[in-house]
């Protein structure tokens, strides 16, 4: 079966200093996958370069078999909220509706079938009551439920999220995480950058332990041991029993 994600020797410098080096690892189809690492450990370089949006110095990347710049139609993102702009003057369904700009196109008006796929999109994120409300009058947390019920309606088959459970109240992570499990049993597979390490085991099936350079990949149960985290961390993790 061809892998949902495939990336082989991904190298990526800023100014000469490599950010990310000789990174290879894979993402089979239908799992639930944490990229684990320190600040400065390249994970949303990872995402950025996954999604095209970076250039790379050497290496490639692959999903569902093919190069990245044709397969860009079955990527979904999820960015941090903190990087979106939520002073712009829009509500939640149109930015929902927004995730299928790259179907319909930039320059054709959205249907009333399009807005019934946002509001599908969005009472399975618990926001469809808030449909109308200005996207800068949420909370951190609803903010992050509408940017996924945005990747939701794009019918993607990998969805990339930077840090989706930072900031958010308990009723948003729990909620998260049952959409992320449904998404998996559908055979979408996520790719997840994760900083809480006791949820780890709890949330996903596989782990990436990253810090510039891949340390270890792979199922979460052999995988996401003690010395494996000592050394993704530089021997700076105090690990609790």
């Amino acid at each position: 079966m061809t892998s949902a994600l495939q990336v082989t020797g991904l190298t990526v410098a800023y100014q000469r200093d490599a950010v990310l080096d000789d990174v290879t690892f894979t993402a089979d189809r239908g799992r639930l996958v944490a990229v684990v690492g320190p600040n400065g450990a390249g994970k949303t370089t990872l995402l950025h370069a996954c999604l095209g949006l970076i250039p790379i110095a050497a290496g490639g990347i692959s999903v569902l078999g093919r190069p990245i710049r044709e397969a860009l139609a079955d990527v979904a993102f999820v960015p941090q909220v903190r990087d979106v702009d939520h002073d712009f003057p829009v509500v939640v369904l149109d930015v929902v509706t927004m995730g299928l700009v790259r179907k319909v196109g930039w320059f054709r008006r959205f249907s009333s079938a399009h807005r019934a796929r946002a509001l599908e999109a969005l009472e399975r994120v618990g926001m469809a009551d808030l449909a109308q409300r200005q996207i800068g009058a949420l909370s951190g947390g609803q903010r992050q439920r509408v940017f996924v019920a945005r990747a939701l309606v794009q019918d993607a088959h990998l969805l990339l999220m930077d840090e989706p459970f930072t900031g958010v109240d308990a009723d948003t992570e729990a909620r998260l995480s049952r959409v992320m499990s449904d998404l998996r049993d559908e055979g979408v597979t996520s790719i997840v950058v994760h900083h809480n390490l006791s949820t780890v085991e709890q949330l996903f099936d596989d782990v990436v332990l990253l810090n510039r350079r891949i340390v270890d990949h792979g199922p979460v149960a052999s995988t996401f041991t003690t010395d494996a985290l000592r050394e993704t961390y530089g021997g700076s993790l105090l690990v609790l029993p």
